[in-house]
């Protein structure tokens, strides 16, 4: 097994004979974690529409962070089984005008456009260049100052956009969230059948 986003090779056979395990079964992350959702407490759950849960249907794990994972899991009749996914590597399917302009604006300086490129940590300073290179917010001089010395913006752009009195117009999760929601449709797509 070859890391997506890493350059690690690792190979089950050659753990388990180095380590003389009786057998090694190698999970991505998002796999692991997909894994646990049928064990979270009830009150861990929050539904997304008021749509009743089908007990025996499909569950999409969707984890945005510095990429965007995805895993679903099955029932088959018995328990619940986790398949990873790269959904993140998918395309990125634009839904309206601006995002039509996103995109374009990220094929030119990206070889292949993907829902990770607009709706992870990895987005967020692509959103955040995007309106600012298109004009339809300024950039305050103490935030370009304060991302020309980053060496990743995406923590100075989130620390101001979770900032109640965020005075950088720039800085707003709801392109981000609107951007994901769109990126969400095709893990829930998958589970609705």
């Amino acid at each position: 097994m070859t890391g997506t986003n890493i350059p690690w090779n690792v190979d089950q056979a050659s753990l388990q004979s180095y380590f003389s395990f009786r057998g090694v079964c190698l999970l991505n992350d998002l796999e692991a974690l997909a894994t646990a959702v049928p064990h979270l407490a009830t009150e861990n759950i929050a539904p997304l529409n008021a749509v009743p849960a089908n007990p025996d249907g499909a569950i999409a794990v969707v984890a945005p962070g510095t990429g965007l994972g995805e895993a679903y899991l099955t029932w088959n009749g018995e328990r619940y089984l986790a398949h990873p996914a790269e959904g993140g590597h998918s395309n990125f399917g634009p839904d309206s005008p601006l995002e039509f302009e996103l995109a374009s604006y990220l094929w030119q300086r990206h070889k292949h456009v993907s829902n990770e490129r607009v709706c992870s940590g990895l987005g967020i300073p692509n959103i955040y260049t995007f309106l600012k290179d298109k004009g339809l917010y300024t950039e305050p001089d103490w935030m370009a100052d304060a991302l020309s010395k980053a060496d990743d913006p995406t923590p100075d752009i989130v620390r101001e956009a979770t900032r109640s009195d965020n005075a950088c117009p720039l800085c707003r999760l709801r392109w981000t969230c609107s951007s994901l929601s769109w990126a969400l449709r095709p893990a829930i797509w998958r589970c609705a059948y």
